[in-house]
């Protein structure tokens, strides 16, 4: 394939392309390459797919990829397909053209863009060490479990992760208190609604999403009541998550008097808080920024920093201004 020729990696290096990330996307039957120029997934672009295959026929082909030779067929797809194109190479070969695959996108361009990685089988879980340089993960297992102890093993090998985010189901026993799960800057979790007040509880970082989890109102509250007190989440900038039944009477009584929300001024904090592109999980729609002129504010025990807080039918938000 003409994209892996040394011809080729030369051209785009000069050309001085600036790509914002590569995400490689690991699968039980291959692997499949994106890029991207913005942060938001929504923009990503295929660059290449691979997969694998266990019979070798003697009509296979050799290509070069990363500096080395290697056996594969050419498929061809209708145009319509968003690649319309693939590589499919020796099952027995996975790992070592999962090497040569990272090499030679670490090579072709001249900036070094964020590399994001999404597991989606236990299998390849365990063969990814051999991409180097990442900051994001995403599991997405669809026919397995997650066990806690397997990813707090699999996260001391990957200790400097800005956002990692979980689509599969965790079983095992709770995550340790030191976990490198809880120092993440953005942590997306999907579904897992029995491990809800475990993650409030224990996060460290600075983004927290839920998406599809029933959680329990008291331990949102508690969350709001130790930041107040300045007792934890000292680096919180947001927190969002689907609304529960029963919430749109949450804002009455105690609640309003116990943490002293307030209609916003209009001076004391920006009418619009602004999200953090790299995390996963923030979409391009609010890349402007999310009005909260309507949101009640609340301030930290002492004078310390405001917040804004909002109950919606289908979204209830924390946002923290620095």
């Amino acid at each position: 394939m003409s994209v892996c020729s040394e011809k080729v990696r030369k051209v785009v290096r000069s050309l001085n392309l600036k790509p914002n990330k590569i995400k490689y996307a690991l699968h039980e039957s291959g692997t499949q390459v994106f890029i991207g120029y913005q942060e938001y997934d929504q923009t990503l672009q295929y660059f290449a797919v691979l997969y694998y295959y266990s019979s070798i026929d003697s009509k296979d082909k050799s290509i070069n990829l990363g500096g080395n030779k290697m056996r594969h067929r050419f498929h061809k797809r209708p145009p319509n397909f968003a690649m319309p194109y693939y590589l499919s190479i020796p099952v027995l070969e996975d790992n070592r053209v999962l090497k040569l695959a990272h090499r030679h996108m670490t090579d072709l361009f001249r900036y070094k863009p964020r590399v994001q990685l999404v597991i989606c089988c236990i299998a390849t879980m365990f063969k990814s060490h051999v991409i180097k340089d990442v900051t994001d993960i995403s599991f997405c297992l669809k026919k397995a479990e997650l066990d806690t102890r397997v990813l707090e093993q699999f996260l001391i090998t990957r200790p400097v992760q800005q956002s990692i985010q979980i689509s599969s189901k965790l079983t095992g026993p709770p995550f340790r208190k030191d976990s490198r799960i809880w120092d993440a800057k953005g942590l997306s979790i999907n579904g897992n609604d029995d491990r809800a007040a475990e993650i409030m509880e224990n996060f460290r970082g600075h983004h927290l999403i839920f998406i599809d989890v029933d959680w329990n109102l008291k331990d949102w509250e508690q969350v709001m009541r130790k930041w107040k007190r300045r007792e934890a989440y000292h680096d919180l900038k947001a927190i969002s998550a689907r609304t529960p039944n029963g919430v749109e009477y949450w804002f009455r009584g105690n609640i309003l008097v116990e943490f002293q929300l307030k209609e916003w001024d209009g001076l004391r904090r920006p009418r619009c808080h602004m999200e953090d592109p790299n995390i996963i999980n923030i979409q391009s729609d609010v890349a402007q920024g999310i009005d909260c002129t309507n949101w009640l504010d609340m301030q930290q025990d002492g004078g310390g920093k405001w917040a804004s807080v909002v109950v919606t039918e289908k979204l209830i938000g924390f946002v923290v201004w620095d």
